[in-house]
């Protein structure tokens, strides 16, 4: 292939990467952070219904999104960083 397509296809790579990348803080940050929210109206009412225990099914997604997010973007800039000028 030609330097044009072979740049397309790493422009489409990493298109592809940065999209899971956006999927993975929207679908694994912010939303277990709305249902939290939605359970608890107030941090201070949360710490005083002694639910502490609840924070680990709260921020481990977070965590675990947050980690894969940064994995596809790096992904992401390795592939940009290929193309040919």
């Amino acid at each position: 292939m030609g330097k044009l397509a072979d740049n397309e296809k790493l422009k489409l790579r990493a298109l592809f990467y940065n999209n899971l990348a956006a999927g993975a803080v929207v679908g694994g940050a912010i939303l277990p952070f709305v249902n939290f929210y939605e359970q608890h109206l107030s941090v201070i009412e949360f710490f005083t219904r002694e639910t502490i225990s609840h924070v680990g099914q709260v921020l481990l997604p977070i965590g675990l999104a947050l980690a894969a997010a940064c994995w596809a973007r790096a992904r992401a800039n390795k592939f940009i960083s290929r193309l040919i000028d």
